[in-house]
């Protein structure tokens, strides 16, 4: 739990320009009773498959990219994750609202949405919008693949 998450595990520094830690880590605990199964894979379709017995944890170091992860025991079961290198993403609430705290203005940014059904909406680019200073929401249009 949840279905669905942001990771923000790093950033690239401005300054320097090479990756720097937030302190966030990601770690899979089984808190069953039976053993479960974690799955992991990213879009690069790297991964691997763990048999987690209960009380046991694994740390997950992800790398910026879509994740799945799975339980091959209970076939139910299965999240996505996205790790970013920047703060500025959410997941959507059930009535499609999502809020992104402090996004720059005057620069470009791309808007972009992906659902685990239909894909990216849009396009893996997203949608470019520019943000004017003190303006606070974006209306587009999402378009579904076909």
């Amino acid at each position: 739990m949840p279905h669905a998450f942001i990771l923000f595990p790093q950033y690239r520094d401005a300054e320097t320009g090479k990756l720097k830690p937030t302190g966030q880590t990601f770690t899979a605990k089984n808190s069953a009773k039976g053993p479960q199964s974690v799955d992991f894979r990213d879009v690069r379709n790297r991964g691997w498959n763990h048999l987690l017995i209960p009380g046991k944890e694994i740390k997950i170091v992800p790398e910026d990219a879509l994740l799945s992860f799975r339980d091959n025991i209970h076939v139910w079961k299965s999240a996505y994750a996205r790790v970013f290198n920047h703060p500025f993403a959410a997941v959507s609430k059930s009535d499609g609202t999502y809020e992104i705290k402090n996004v720059p203005a005057g620069v470009e940014l791309h808007v972009i949405a992906w659902h685990e059904e239909a894909g990216f909406l849009n396009s893996e680019n997203g949608q470019i919008v520019t943000l004017k200073e003190g303006q606070n929401t974006v209306d587009f249009k999402l378009r579904i693949p076909e």
